[in-house]
């Protein structure tokens, strides 16, 4: 039985110093989602990404730019 792929918003980082800034800034601002390797169908960033909601992208885009947070690139993919 194969689980069902849901959209999901990926925040691609250019570094992983700024992937691990996320996933701290994340914990303490209670901010949903988690840090994973970047599928292989994605060629960006520094090989780790953030997934969420995509319903969440604006609120995610304030949040890393009040915090300081560099990203390379935010995708939306079936994962």
């Amino acid at each position: 039985m194969s689980a069902e792929k849901k959209l999901q918003m990926m925040i691609l980082f250019p570094t992983t110093t700024q992937a691990l800034k996320m996933e701290d800034c994340c914990r303490t601002g209670k901010m949903p989602g988690r840090l994973i390797p970047v599928p292989g169908q994605v060629r960006a960033g520094c090989g780790m990404g953030w997934i969420a909601g995509p319903e969440r992208r604006r609120e995610f885009e304030k949040f890393m730019g009040e915090r300081g947070i560099c990203w390379e690139d935010i995708r939306e993919l079936y994962l």
